[in-house]
């Protein structure tokens, strides 16, 4: 190498190595996520009872939600599905999926509670492609229970088995977070980002999940068993959490006719005066509380509540719907009535409330749900995460899909809200449908600019000295 190529190669080597320590010695500016390139239109949801928004009044454990950054509208107040009272719960919801073909090919979405803490890390492929986050990634950030994510499977009513590519790992990616990334959000607590990390926040917990329904859709939902109404659903002797129940929208009607009400501040209402129906509300509780506390059974006690309900609607201008039908007992799921159902997906194919004929149901029970321990093909642990099928023709369900299909498998984990999409290609649709990496580009900070002009100070004297000619 000849001398001069020696000494422009060190004033380079120079100058980039002054470079690369000032950007070592700058700071990082915090980045967020990026938002997926087509975001999914927003789900029917709603939060659990232990949720911040439920526990501070916000919203209702027995309200279905849609989310409307940067608030949430009440899609379905409680007292339409026949609950009403601050105890009820929401567990799972699910419209008829009745146009839905046994052949095509889907990616189950879903939800985990605040419990779950996932077996599979960022699968590095889908890392490589900026998809980094994953049900793992994200209970390690504190934050897992207010998002939506994806299984990186497919899966097939008609083959019971997920068809998945050699490629493509058993794992999960993050669709929707808890809030803010780019308006495919829950608007939900913890007010953070994908990419954020959070120690011993209060999360909200999706509780169910569905694809966002319209007036004339069938509404299948369960409840959890310690909600008070339960009792009075369908008028059962014996209610149980893995019972479902039917409902249809267009009942809700307010005396004018009203399906949806209007939107006020982001909440939604049926029709009449928004302090009257929740002066209604908080009255049927209050009669609720004072009942059990006098001594009242919870049957009898939600009983009078919600003829205090009914009756005070009325004087608001609504005219409460019928009770909801009960599409399919806990006995006709093959389960016992001590299990609940944590998440649902139902496929009534004609659409007539009833379970019958070729209709299906997906679904996951909560971690405590007594026929886990019986049921053929269940995890032998995190079977809270486990997706069963069950049809009119079978005696109990089967295994459709297993926690480890979808990156879970933990003693704790456990799916909380389940839903689908139709999918032929499940890598290409979570990087369309994906919350995405931002790269982090370091900041200079005051100090590391000083560093850096002091470096090429340096740096310019030495190649000064290098050209001052020799003496001879």
């Amino acid at each position: 190498m000849k001398s001069h190529d020696k000494c422009r190669w060190s004033r380079r080597s120079m100058v980039y190595c002054c470079l690369v320590l000032a950007l070592f010695v700058g700071e990082d500016r915090p980045v967020r996520a990026d938002p997926p390139i087509e975001p999914l239109p927003g789900p029917a949801f709603s939060f659990d009872l232990a949720s911040p928004k439920v526990v501070n009044g916000t919203v209702r454990a027995d309200m279905l939600l849609r989310p409307a950054a940067p608030n949430l509208n009440i899609e379905l107040e409680g007292w339409a599905l026949g609950l009403g009272l601050f105890d009820d719960d929401v567990d799972a919801i699910s419209v008829s999926n009745s146009t839905h073909s046994p052949d095509a090919t889907f990616v189950l979405l879903f939800s985990v509670d605040r419990d779950t803490v996932g077996v599979a890390p960022p699968d590095p492929g889908l890392v490589a492609l900026g998809l980094p986050y994953n049900v793992l990634d994200q209970a390690f950030r504190g934050h897992a229970a207010g998002d939506e994510f994806m299984s990186t499977s497919l899966f097939s009513l008609n083959q019971n088995i997920a068809v998945t590519a050699a490629a493509v790992p058993l794992n999960s990616v993050l669709l929707r977070n808890n809030f803010d990334e780019g308006g495919t959000d829950f608007v939900a607590d913890p007010q953070t980002s994908a990419d954020s990390i959070v120690v011993n926040e209060l999360q909200d917990n999706v509780d169910a999940l569905s694809v966002a329904f319209v007036a004339t859709d069938l509404v299948y939902f369960s409840v959890s068993k310690d909600s008070p109404s339960l009792t009075g659903l369908h008028g059962r002797p014996f209610p149980s959490g893995a019972d479902i129940f039917v409902f249809t929208p267009s009942e809700a009607r307010g005396q004018g006719g009203d399906k949806w009400g209007t939107s006020l501040d982001g909440r939604m209402v049926r029709s009449g005066d928004p302090p009257c129906t929740a002066q209604c509300c908080q009255n049927a509780n209050d009669s609720y509380s004072d009942c059990r506390t006098q001594g009242g059974t919870v049957d009898v006690c939600a009983a009078a509540a919600h003829n205090s309900l009914d009756a005070c609607l009325q004087v608001c201008g609504l005219t409460p719907p019928a009770p909801p039908g009960l599409y399919a007992s806990s006995l006709e799921l093959g389960l016992r009535q001590g299990d609940e159902i944590d998440s649902l997906i139902v496929f009534d194919t004609d659409a007539d409330g009833i379970f019958n004929n070729t209709d299906r149901v997906l679904f996951s029970l909560a971690r405590n749900s007594p026929s886990l321990s019986t049921l053929l093909g269940a995890s032998a642990t995190g079977a809270g995460a486990d997706v069963f099928l069950m049809t009119p023709s079978l005696q109990e369900p089967t295994l459709f899909a297993s926690a480890a299909m979808l990156g879970l498998g933990d003693e704790h984990d456990d799916i909380d809200a389940l839903d689908f999409v139709l999918c032929e290609d499940a890598e290409v649709f979570a990087v369309t449908h994906g919350i995405r990496a931002q790269a982090s580009i370091p900041a200079v900070s005051s100090w590391g600019l000083a560093v850096m002009v002091l470096l090429m100070l340096i740096a310019g004297t030495i190649v000064g000295s290098r050209r001052k000619p020799s003496a001879m």
